[in-house]
């Protein structure tokens, strides 16, 4: 039986800091064994940056997105999981604010 409480599942933390000016570290956790893609977007939906594109075993993760070579604005980053045992997929999204 499925877990009922939100926090056994897929989860995307908000990147901290933000706003932000150069670097910026993204968390997120996967409650099983998947496919992971985490990626940057900016305002008009276009990835600008691949940040992880792997299998990983379940577990806390960190990824850092360095921005020093995008202009301040609004961006996106998007979660993407696929458990490898079931094949379900997962789409979680956060904005973050890069500010010069």
């Amino acid at each position: 039986m499925p877990s009922t409480d939100p926090l056994d599942g897929l989860q995307l933390k908000q990147n901290f800091p933000n706003p932000f000016s150069d670097l910026t570290e993204i968390r997120y956790v996967t409650p099983a064994p998947g496919h992971v893609v985490l990626r940057v977007a900016n305002t008009l939906g276009l990835e600008i940056q691949s940040l992880v594109n792997e299998t990983k075993p379940s577990g806390d993760y960190v990824a850092r997105f360095d921005g020093r070579s995008y202009p301040s604005g609004q961006y996106t980053y998007i979660l993407e999981f696929t458990r490898t045992d079931d094949g379900t997929k997962e789409k979680l999204t956060k904005r973050m604010y890069l500010v010069r």
